[in-house]
């Protein structure tokens, strides 16, 4: 079974087509929504899943995704876990529904301004399956370096982030900003064997779930135990 999505800026619909293997297709439209509501639901019963690996962090309250925090009066960082899910896309203008694989995401402002920001990719769709040995991959689609894994923010303005919930705000612009392919890296940035970019997002297109093979591990072999010590226990030990 195959399902396809699709958008149009002059209509309050979202219509479905759901291509059945006996060759039949069902059709159905919905309000836009409705359709936002059907991956809500989904998405904050993960980001408020809890992980024994956080329990012995100070609380930082419901604020969603958000798995640790530091703040004070003139930074504030956070790490932040974004579950698997179909997302709105915007590539230079051409507009779609892709899956995303898991992310996190580390993110520091200084003074209302950000300073530092990185995604990586992790195959884990649960956050109760985190653990230090998670293995961290590139980011497989446009603005993030694959290299260094920073995020282009391109034209926005990264300006009064103060809280934690600022920089969850941050996230959302960051999946509704417009993409392209200036940092997209053909076997960096997602596995070769998918072709051009082009190519690799026709495939992802209708599809429900983001491959797990098309990812690549991060050049330096990291896993979420990196982040805890760059992070986390140097925060503990300043």
């Amino acid at each position: 079974m195959e399902a396809t999505i699709k958008i149009t800026d002059d209509s309050h619909l979202v219509k479905i087509i759901i291509d059945e293997d006996d060759g039949s297709r069902i059709e159905k439209k919905i309000t836009r929504q409705t359709f936002r509501s059907i991956f809500k639901v989904e998405e904050k019963n993960e980001y408020f899943c809890r992980n024994r690996l956080f329990d012995s962090l100070e609380g930082i309250g419901n604020v969603e995704g958000l798995l640790y925090g530091n703040v004070d009066s003139k930074t504030v960082k956070g790490l932040f876990f974004v579950p698997a899910d179909l997302r709105y896309m915007d590539v230079v203008g051409e507009k779609r529904m892709i899956p995303y694989p898991s992310l996190l995401f580390c993110l520091e402002a200084k003074m209302g301004s950000m300073v530092a920001s990185h995604c990586f990719a992790i195959k884990e769709k649960d956050l109760s399956k985190l653990n230090l040995d998670v293995k961290l991959y590139n980011f497989p689609f446009g603005n993030v370096n694959p290299h260094d894994h920073h995020i282009c923010w391109g034209n926005n303005r990264m300006n009064n982030l103060c809280s934690y919930k600022d920089l969850r705000g941050a996230i959302g612009t960051f999946f509704y900003s417009e993409s392209n392919k200036d940092y997209v890296s053909v076997g960096v940035s997602y596995a070769k064997k998918y072709g051009t970019y082009e190519n690799f997002l026709g495939q992802l297109q209708g599809k429900s779930h983001f491959p797990k093979d098309a990812l690549v591990r991060c050049h330096e072999d990291l896993t979420l135990k990196h982040i805890f010590d760059r992070l986390i226990i140097k925060e503990m030990e300043e």
